[in-house]
Protein backbone atom coordinates (compact mmCIF):
# COMPACT_ATOMS: atom_id res chain seq x y z
CA UNK A 1 0.00 0.00 0.00
CA UNK A 2 1.35 3.42 -0.87
CA UNK A 3 3.79 2.08 -3.48
CA UNK A 4 3.41 2.98 -7.15
CA UNK A 5 3.37 0.18 -9.74
CA UNK A 6 6.77 1.30 -11.05
CA UNK A 7 8.29 1.25 -7.54
CA UNK A 8 6.76 -2.16 -6.95
CA UNK A 9 8.34 -3.42 -10.18
CA UNK A 10 11.73 -1.95 -9.28
CA UNK A 11 11.65 -3.41 -5.77
CA UNK A 12 10.87 -6.85 -7.18
CA UNK A 13 13.67 -6.36 -9.74
CA UNK A 14 11.39 -7.33 -12.63
CA UNK A 15 11.91 -6.00 -16.15
CA UNK A 16 8.17 -5.43 -16.76
CA UNK A 17 5.18 -4.79 -14.54
CA UNK A 18 3.30 -7.68 -16.17
CA UNK A 19 5.91 -9.97 -14.60
CA UNK A 20 5.35 -8.33 -11.20
CA UNK A 21 1.57 -8.65 -11.61
CA UNK A 22 1.92 -12.44 -11.97
CA UNK A 23 3.30 -12.64 -8.44
CA UNK A 24 1.18 -9.95 -6.86
CA UNK A 25 -2.05 -10.95 -5.09
CA UNK A 26 -4.35 -8.69 -3.12
CA UNK A 27 -4.98 -9.64 0.43
CA UNK A 28 -8.19 -8.98 2.34
CA UNK A 29 -6.52 -6.54 4.75
CA UNK A 30 -5.01 -4.62 1.81
CA UNK A 31 -8.44 -4.30 0.22
CA UNK A 32 -10.04 -3.20 3.49
CA UNK A 33 -7.37 -0.53 3.96
CA UNK A 34 -7.91 0.68 0.39
CA UNK A 35 -11.68 0.98 0.87
CA UNK A 36 -11.27 2.75 4.21
CA UNK A 37 -8.97 5.27 2.51
CA UNK A 38 -11.65 6.29 0.00
CA UNK A 39 -13.31 9.66 0.60
CA UNK A 40 -16.99 9.67 1.56
CA UNK A 41 -19.06 12.08 -0.57
CA UNK A 42 -20.61 14.78 1.61
CA UNK A 43 -24.14 14.47 0.19
CA UNK A 44 -24.44 10.70 0.50
CA UNK A 45 -23.72 10.11 4.16
CA UNK A 46 -26.20 7.66 5.52
CA UNK A 47 -27.67 8.32 8.91
CA UNK A 48 -26.89 5.76 11.57
CA UNK A 49 -30.04 3.75 12.24
CA UNK A 50 -31.59 4.42 15.61
CA UNK A 51 -31.04 1.64 18.07
CA UNK A 52 -34.19 0.07 19.49
CA UNK A 53 -35.10 1.00 23.03
CA UNK A 54 -34.05 -1.46 25.71
CA UNK A 55 -36.72 -3.94 26.75
CA UNK A 56 -38.90 -2.78 29.61
CA UNK A 57 -37.96 -4.28 32.95
CA UNK A 58 -40.71 -5.72 35.01
CA UNK A 59 -40.52 -4.76 38.64
CA UNK A 60 -41.14 -7.83 40.74
CA UNK A 61 -42.34 -7.32 44.22
CA UNK A 62 -41.68 -9.85 46.95
CA UNK A 63 -45.38 -10.72 47.02
CA UNK A 64 -45.42 -11.47 43.27
CA UNK A 65 -42.32 -13.67 43.55
CA UNK A 66 -43.77 -15.64 46.45
CA UNK A 67 -47.11 -16.04 44.66
CA UNK A 68 -45.34 -17.47 41.60
CA UNK A 69 -43.37 -19.93 43.73
CA UNK A 70 -46.56 -21.16 45.39
CA UNK A 71 -48.08 -21.98 41.99
CA UNK A 72 -45.52 -24.75 41.40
Amino acid sequence: MGVSPREHQDLARHSTYSMTARYTHSRAYDLVAAVQGLPIPAGNRAKKPASPPPPARKENTLAQTLARRRQF
